[in-house]
């Protein structure tokens, strides 16, 4: 498998083309070794995994649990209560953005989708489109803080623009954004800035713990209500 990857695209035109079928096959056949279910098994159970300070002494190091330490510890116990299950919308073509993602950049990637998206819709109603941020794992990726979108705050879709080659062989758990939401996290975070942060992120989360609690919190009573009223 080649190394001198420079886009996302290059990495679906090798996956399209005669080298990278024989890793496609592997890797679905990993997938469905990993995830008996497919997408219908939950990773929420590894999330619960992770509000264990015993099991998060395992993160770092070379093992595959090595990126976990991006996560702020007291995010995973957020993340539990508030985070769903998002099956990733399989791509049929590379995306037809005048941009090509940032492969490190999930965040800023799915910040950027949001607000394109939602810009080329009439009313606040339309504006739905909204950013997603928890963990994902699977054949192609190693468990992970990251970033993508979703249709609307109950949507359980996930679209990742930042991995749109293979995302169908990951599982996606996170909390979703409204674009208004997400500004006012990084606005509370950084005041006065303009940039885009990971709200779970351990160098970030402490920064906005507790609004997140409060909207979180808020939008579950509402949705409680809405139940309720049967609306």
């Amino acid at each position: 498998m080649p190394l001198d990857f420079s886009s996302e695209r290059d990495v679906w035109e090798f996956f399209h083309g005669p080298e990278g079928r024989s890793v496609a096959k592997a890797l679905t056949a990993e997938f469905k070794e990993r995830f008996p279910k497919g997408h219908k098994e939950s990773i929420r159970p590894v999330v619960e995994l992770c509000t264990d300070p015993s099991f998060r002494k395992h993160f770092g190091g070379s093992n595959r649990l090595a990126h976990m330490l991006s996560f702020h510890p007291r995010a995973f116990p957020l993340l539990l209560e508030y985070g769903q299950d998002y099956t990733p919308i399989k791509w049929k073509a590379p995306p037809d953005f005048p941009i090509e993602p940032e492969w490190t950049g999930c965040f800023k990637n799915s910040y950027i989708l949001m607000r394109e998206i939602n810009a080329t819709r009439k009313t606040n109603e339309e504006r739905s489109f909204v950013y997603v941020e928890g963990l994902v794992d699977g054949a192609s990726s190693l468990p992970m803080l990251h970033a993508w979108n979703a249709s609307t705050t109950v949507g359980k879709k996930a679209l990742d623009w930042t991995w749109y080659t293979g995302c169908h062989w990951s599982r996606y758990f996170g909390i979703p954004f409204t674009e208004e939401e997400h500004q006012e996290a990084c606005s509370i975070a950084y005041p006065g800035k303009t940039f885009c942060i990971s709200v779970l992120h351990r160098k970030h989360f402490e920064k906005v713990e507790y609004f997140l609690h409060q909207l979180l919190g808020r939008r579950k009573e509402c949705r409680a209500q809405e139940k309720l009223l049967g609306t």
